[in-house]
């Protein structure tokens, strides 16, 4: 598959995927690398640091699962009972390349003087914590200027308490500048984060994707341990149904994709709402199906990903029209297996509110779907001809990423 995509696209539109879950703390990870990368810029240090620090504070709240503990991080003064800095440094551990913003983000939440008696630290992880609190004390309801002297005053309060001497310092430096608050209010900040961190870096491999992918379905599924396995089941199924078809490498390649992301706009909603166990109201069924138009939001922002958009946020349309959230009907081929590939999986897997169903009952489901014209009847009986074989994929797979989730909890626990 021939590929251009851009490695700071990507890590951009995750980082802003994070924020979706509630509105009060939206665009927290952009305002958050922004002021990071001020502060290390004022610092001097290299354009590689600043790089690293940058990626690192996009994404440090990789290991928050929950709304209410995404927004009790907006306190100031919050104690992490949640450990959410070893939960992301296990998740960013697990991709090729990573090991030093992982380390960033491991202990973004520590005061300076614990920080430096950890038996392996990186320095900057304090300056990503600042960085972080300053954020947090800004109220956007009130003209930001005004705010200034008293977020001085609460962050030099606590110089060489929680936060190094120096980054204080660059801070007050920086705090002299109108322009450096203002961009705040506006989307400047995002233009600047992206310029720094140019030159990008192209991913032009296949397998470099496929690679970086594994943080997205880590982030998505690993949410709730009864989904832990659900993204990597579509796409190897969905690659199992084209095999089938006939379809070349690149097209292969671009189904297994899609079933990566398919679900990223779980990203917007709550853990709570993924692990209820019990039948869902209206409103909270409402929530779910907005999950798909989220996935089209997040991809959106990467160049390159427009075929891999179109095939991951219509996996819940129908032929009929009268699918979610887009209404469509002229779903492509490609389109409508991904459809069938995610209803397939989410029938022969455990979820929270009904227990394991068989192969039997999913062929009835999907030959229902096809008669009622909903799916393509023809994709449907090729996938009752080989239903043992897609459904040991299916369940290879699966168990596969189960022992992932499984393993990472031990490591977490470990790392506690």
């Amino acid at each position: 598959m021939s590929i251009q995509v851009s490695q700071n696209e990507i890590f951009h539109a995750f980082s802003e995927s994070l924020d979706l879950i509630d509105r009060r703390i939206y665009n927290h990870h952009n305002d958050v690398a922004y002021i990071a990368l001020k502060l290390a810029s004022a610092l001097d240090l290299s354009q590689k640091d600043i790089k690293e620090i940058t990626i690192a504070s996009l994404i440090h709240d990789i290991g928050v699962f929950t709304a209410d503990d995404r927004v009790k991080l907006t306190d100031y003064a919050f104690e992490d009972i949640t450990n959410h800095g070893e939960i992301g440094y296990q998740l960013l551990m697990s991709l090729t390349g990573f090991d030093k913003i992982a380390l960033l983000v491991r202990y973004h939440h520590d005061d300076y003087p614990n920080l430096i008696e950890k038996p392996e630290y990186n320095l900057y992880s304090n300056l990503i914590f600042l960085a972080d609190r300053i954020a947090v004390l800004i109220d956007k309801s009130e003209f930001i200027l005004n705010q200034v002297d008293q977020i001085k005053y609460r962050i030099t309060s606590d110089q060489d308490v929680k936060y190094m001497g120096e980054y204080v310092n660059a801070f007050l430096s920086l705090s002299r500048q109108e322009e450096f608050w203002l961009n705040l209010t506006t989307d400047r900040h995002k233009e600047i984060i992206m310029t720094v961190l140019k030159p990008d870096a192209f991913i032009r491999d296949i397998n470099a994707l496929f690679d970086i992918s594994k943080l997205f379905i880590l982030a998505i599924d690993f949410r709730s341990s009864y989904t832990a396995s659900h993204s990597i089941g579509v796409s190897k199924v969905a690659r199992a149904i084209g095999q089938l078809l006939g379809y070349d490498h690149d097209n292969l390649d671009i189904l297994e994709i899609s079933g990566y992301f398919h679900d990223i706009g779980k990203l917007a909603l709550s853990k709570e709402l993924l692990d209820k166990k019990s039948i869902l109201s209206k409103n909270e069924m409402l929530q779910i199906k907005s999950h798909s138009f989220y996935t089209m939001e997040i991809l959106s922002k990467i160049k390159g990903f427009e075929e891999i958009k179109s095939i991951a946020s219509s996996h819940h349309e129908k032929l009929n029209g009268k699918g979610y959230p887009f209404k469509r009907s002229n779903l492509t081929e490609k389109e409508m297996i991904l459809c069938i590939a995610d209803i397939f999986s989410a029938l022969t897997e455990e979820r929270p509110y009904r227990s394991h169903t068989n192969i039997a009952f999913a062929k009835e489901i999907l030959l229902s779907e096809g008669n009622d014209g909903k799916l393509d009847l023809n994709l449907i009986q090729i996938v009752i001809d080989h239903m043992e074989q897609l459904s040991q994929i299916n369940h290879h797979y699966q168990a596969l990423a189960a022992k992932q989730y499984s393993d990472l909890q031990e490591a977490i626990s470990k790392g506690a």
